[in-house]
């Protein structure tokens, strides 16, 4: 999972959630692989928050193994 994102101002991050597996990750102006190791193959949400993020650009892009 490769995640991209810039913002001009404010903060940008990304909520992963599993069942009881949850992590959230400050992405403001990354461009990075995500660690996925806490979460199994099968339903995945991600729920993208901005935090007075302006002109946000972001980009997840799912890559199968």
């Amino acid at each position: 999972m490769r995640v991209r994102c810039c913002s001009d101002e404010g903060k940008v991050f990304l909520r992963i959630q599993q069942e009881q597996a949850q992590k959230e990750i400050d992405i403001t102006n990354t461009d990075s692989l995500l660690d996925m190791t806490d979460f199994l193959p099968g339903r995945i949400t991600f729920t993208m928050v901005n935090e007075d993020g302006r002109n946000v650009d972001f980009e997840l892009e799912w890559r199968e193994a």
